[in-house]
């Protein structure tokens, strides 16, 4: 896989390390978010790839890790866990990942649909978006989904002029 050759090899021992994806914290209100999701109305799921080693072979203890994880913090999402390395093969409206090659390949399968890329520092450097991509910060995806969702169709609905203001 082309995207690992630019990982540092530490950081990716790190990843596969027994228990680390146990001990991390979540990122400041994303529980409070995605239960807020849920909540109004919105069908929320969890797309989470594996931890996988430079040669792309995948860390089964990583799922089970990430499972546990996610029934610590939303003990009541168990259903809504998808674990999927190629995420572009999950269909939805809106995807949200912090990862741009995930994001350039579900933009492109999913065309009339919202791709939201996590501003996260490792990611600073990412400015190709699709057309139907946006950067933003964790603290507006409420805000966003809430003014890109519309209930009346069932699916995001925007002008491609709208989101031009969110690509920074």
């Amino acid at each position: 896989d082309q995207q690992f050759d630019h990982l540092d090899p530490n950081l990716v021992s790190i990843f596969n390390e027994e228990g680390w994806f146990l001990e991390l914290e979540p990122l400041p209100n994303a529980i409070e978010d995605v239960t807020e999701l849920k909540k109004s109305g919105y069908k929320v799921f969890i797309c989470t790839a594996p931890a996988r080693n430079l040669k792309g072979e995948i860390n089964e203890e990583s799922i089970s890790e990430k499972f546990k994880w996610i029934r610590c913090w939303l003990p009541n999402w168990g259903n809504e866990i998808v674990p999927i390395k190629f995420k572009d093969m999950v269909c939805g409206d809106i995807m949200l990942d912090d990862a741009p090659y995930n994001l350039m390949a579900w933009c492109d399968k999913n065309k009339d649909s919202l791709g939201i890329i996590i501003d996260q520092p490792w990611n600073q450097s990412w400015k190709d978006y699709p057309m139907n991509c946006i950067r933003a910060k964790l603290s507006d995806i409420v805000t966003l989904v809430n003014k890109f969702w519309c209930f009346e169709r069932g699916k995001i609905i925007y002008r491609l002029d709208e989101l031009e203001e969110w690509r920074k």
